[in-house]
């Protein structure tokens, strides 16, 4: 009987030590993958960086104009994407895409909404319609761009504690 105690003790940890490679695995995936993330905004707009609570109010509806008095144009990355990733757990602070997808009914059936934020189809799709929307911002995959001129990164500032 004693020669069982060690087996199960043996086995509890393998599993807590697998359990923990995967929690630390899929960490330092998000917070690589999310780290080269970057809004991208019209070329003439005149901001250089965003707060990650000014990105929350503008996606949530509450701030709906630049600066400049331009109607802010919203474009969220597709599903299962790194865009997508960073914008549920930076900008939302959610768990899953389901929970966006529930905010924005919810939104719409309150009226807050006019128009409910378009979707980009990759990259390139991003820079496109930022591009030809003056008020428009996306978000993307820094490593994927090159040289652009007809879009403008923005410095997208973490506060602690958001």
């Amino acid at each position: 009987m004693n020669s069982l105690k060690p087996n199960k003790i043996f086995r509890n940890f393998r599993w807590n030590v697998a359990a923990l490679c995967g929690v630390f695995l899929f960490f330092s995936g998000v917070s690589s993958a999310l780290g080269e993330i970057v809004a991208i905004t019209h070329k003439k707009n005149s901001l250089s960086s965003l707060t990650v609570l000014d990105l929350k109010k503008m996606y949530q509806g509450e701030k709906l104009q630049w600066d400049n008095g331009e109607a802010v144009k919203l474009f969220l990355p597709r599903s299962n994407c790194e865009e997508m990733e960073f914008v549920i757990k930076k900008i939302f602070r959610f768990k899953s895409q389901v929970q966006i997808a529930k905010y924005y009914i919810k939104a719409t059936l309150q009226r807050k909404w006019a128009k409910l934020p378009e979707t980009a189809n990759g990259t390139t799709d991003s820079i496109s319609k930022v591009a030809h929307n003056a008020g428009g911002i996306a978000f993307i995959d820094l490593s994927k761009v090159k040289n652009n001129e007809n879009i403008k990164l923005i410095n997208v500032v973490s506060i602690e504690g958001l």
